[in-house]
């Protein structure tokens, strides 16, 4: 009766999804309270209904219990100035790298663009991985696209709306990306320069 009331599903299609993902209605109840207290948007089916629901209620999970963590935030305030490396601008392009300054606007971007970088937060709090924000020059606080950077300075992904399945990549976000692995390759090149001194050193 709560799906049906609060979500606008009909009882028929309630059971239809909850046989056809193997989930149990309790638990599916209890996802769609997480994505309200997480403000998602529950009109947007691929939030209601996610096609991996046990993936996606797990990581809302974790969101929740990030977004009361005041651990993460500190974790990503110690790594803030590693960090700054990242930051890339090409001004022809008009499009820059942001660094994410705590673990809400990571959760905040991935609300606004509607894909799953919010459950890479913990990650990026840990130093397991590196997420950047792509935004334009002119709009630098609207979400444009979301990166991931590995630690081994390589692109792992970067999605923007919908992970880019309604509007395909545009040619300059193509091109930014080629760029800032261009300026990647030379990060790692200067780290790998910067262990070779210290080795020599050490010896």
């Amino acid at each position: 009766n709560e799906l049906i009331k609060k979500c606008g599903e009909t009882c028929r299609a309630v059971l239809k999804y909850t046989l056809n993902t193997n989930v149990r209605i309790s638990d599916w109840r209890d996802y769609v309270s997480q994505c309200k207290e997480l403000g998602y948007d529950l009109s947007e089916k691929s939030v209601l209904k996610p096609s991996h629901f046990h993936e996606a209620h797990e990581r809302c999970t974790n969101l929740i219990k990030i977004k009361a963590s005041k651990e993460s935030d500190e974790k990503m305030k110690e790594r803030a100035e590693f960090l700054k490396q990242f930051e890339f601008i090409d001004e022809e392009l008009g499009l820059f790298i942001r660094i994410p300054q705590n673990t809400e606007e990571i959760v905040s971007e991935g609300k606004t663009l509607i894909h799953c970088v919010g459950g890479y937060a913990e990650r990026h709090a840990n130093g397991k991985t590196n997420i950047l924000f792509v935004r334009k020059t002119d709009e630098p606080d609207t979400p444009y696209y979301t990166m991931e950077v590995s630690n081994d300075y390589k692109i792992v992904q970067c999605r923007g709306y919908r992970n880019d399945t309604r509007t395909p990549k545009s040619d300059i976000v193509k091109q930014f990306e080629q760029k800032y692995l261009n300026f990647l390759e030379e990060l790692k090149k200067d780290e790998e320069q910067s262990k070779r001194k210290k080795s020599k050193k050490t010896a």
